[in-house]
């Protein structure tokens, strides 16, 4: 019995990872022309300023702006404006916090003794979610968010927060409302009204639809989207990169993004969407394809790419994604698989490969090489965050040499080796390129840092290795090239 119970969830978890990638293993690679690349132009890194002594730092997409914590005070600092940080609001003694969420001009933290806490840079205002109440909350836990809903085009958020006290607050004034004590389904296409599954009646209970008015934080009873299937109810996707899925009778029918909703594009071959990135004249989709669309009436997606590990997307139609072009065969990190980066440019139908011309590992000789010895070649790809839309992206080209014979079968929970060789380059909405040349002790600060890109040409890197976590701003010169003439490069280790 016990062999027959494995057999059949042996064939279970295989029927499933098979309806989990969809149709995407039986797409062809498309066949799209490879052109020149462009000019391999040289830049250098310069640091502007280390952040060592604070307590605790965010960025993000909807808070374009790094804010810093020292104690109580929290200070702002704009990329490529400020000299140094300057005080922008107090949380008048509340210490224990961290970040949570940001979509400016709030903040959202939550602290272990006094709960949730929203804070206005511009104003000061500062909004506690938590009230305790006398003996009856004494040996309860606080409450803490969750995680954060953001509706740009009506101007709030929804706070998921423990204990089922959820919120739903205006950014325009710091208006309160209860929520409903569930998470939302997802939005309509204009992020106007959060749709809701929630248990109501006491002794006889039925789960009913409910919608919540975004702009008033007013409730709908019986509220019922026409696009929504009942029979299909998807987790909340999208949720930090504020677009949600629009489900159909026939699965996935679009996304909605920044309070748009982009045209049906009912060819998508996946049963699960993974990723989707929208412009003002382009849409794109990840599965474990890349799409792209442009945002017009009778637009039609066009396969771009198969087996995509990172993708990003610029103006003007400019696709900058990392494919695997040699997977690893074995149960050993995706790093081990060989990639390469491409640029496809949607108004010339063709791409070219960000790594040509450059100086890469060279390969292990055919009479050295050994049955346990491993090339991998991971890229990663960092948009730009800031006022200016999809203008930078920022590719990290790591190369590895491995002996697999030192991994162990459970290498998954233990960190990569250092990588052999490791490379920057900037790609630009104007379809250009740039390597990006530091001092070996900047180079090492980001091999283990978080990196966050700005559209304005800073670079933000958190090492988080260390006891505080260090973080450095650094500026890409804007001087290209101009240092390297007349001069021979020097390969940097």
């Amino acid at each position: 019995m016990a062999l027959f119970r494995f057999a059949c969830l042996t064939f279970l978890l295989i029927f499933s990872s098979h309806l989990a990638l969809g149709d995407d293993e039986d797409l062809q690679k498309p066949d799209i022309p490879v052109c020149k690349a462009p000019k391999l132009r040289q830049a250098r890194l310069e640091k502007v300023l280390e952040l060592r002594d604070w307590d605790d730092v965010f960025v993000s997409f909807s808070f374009p702006v790094i804010a810093l914590r020292k104690g109580s005070d929290i200070h702002l600092l704009d990329p490529g404006k400020d000299a140094k940080p300057r005080l922008a609001a107090s949380l008048k003694g509340i210490e224990d916090v961290r970040f949570v969420f940001g979509a400016f001009p709030w903040l959202f933290l939550n602290s272990e003794s006094r709960g949730p806490v929203a804070v206005n840079v511009e104003t000061g205002k500062l909004i506690l979610f938590y009230h305790p109440r006398p003996v009856l909350d004494y040996f309860s836990d606080i409450p803490l968010i969750e995680y954060v809903l953001l509706s740009e085009s009506a101007q709030s958020v929804l706070l998921r927060i423990s204990d089922d006290d959820d919120q739903w607050m205006s950014l325009k004034n710091g208006k309160t409302k209860a929520a409903p004590p569930c998470d939302p389904l997802y939005f309509t296409p204009d992020h106007k009204i959060a749709v809701f599954k929630e248990k109501v009646g006491w002794f006889f209970t039925k789960m009913v639809f409910t919608g919540l008015d975004m702009e008033s934080g007013n409730k709908i009873p019986g509220f019922f989207p026409d696009f929504y299937n009942p029979h299909m109810l998807p987790e909340p996707r999208f949720r930090y990169l504020n677009s949600t899925l629009i489900e159909g009778d026939s699965g996935i029918i679009g996304v909605s993004s920044h309070g748009s909703a982009v045209l049906n594009h009912a060819d998508i071959k996946s049963f699960y969407l993974e990723k989707a990135m929208l412009r003002s004249d382009w849409a794109m989709y990840i599965s474990d394809s890349l799409w792209i669309a442009p945002r017009v009436s009778g637009a039609e997606l066009k396969l771009i790419a198969t087996d995509i590990r990172d993708a990003c997307l610029l103006k003007s139609g400019l696709c900058v994604y990392s494919e695997i072009i040699n997977p690893s065969k074995t149960y050993f990190p995706p790093y081990l698989s060989l990639m390469d980066a491409f640029v496809y440019d949607s108004k010339r139908d063709k791409k070219w490969n960000i790594l040509q011309g450059v100086k890469l590992l060279k390969p292990i000789k055919p009479s050295e090489r050994k049955y346990y010895m491993t090339d991998g070649r991971d890229i990663k790809i960092i948009p730009g965050i800031g006022d200016t839309e999809g203008a930078l992206a920022l590719v990290v080209c790591q190369e590895y040499r491995e002996d697999r014979r030192t991994i162990s079968p459970y290498v998954s929970s233990l960190p990569p080796p250092k990588p052999e060789l490791m490379q920057f380059f900037v790609i630009t909405s104007s379809n250009q390129r740039f390597e990006l040349s530091m001092s070996p002790e900047t180079k090492k600060l980001l091999r283990s840092s978080n990196i966050r890109l700005f559209n304005n040409g800073m670079i933000l890197a958190e090492n988080i290795f260390w006891e505080k976590p260090l973080h450095c701003l650094f500026k890409i010169d804007p001087k290209m090239d101009s240092d390297f003439k007349g001069k021979k490069r020097v390969q940097e280790p």
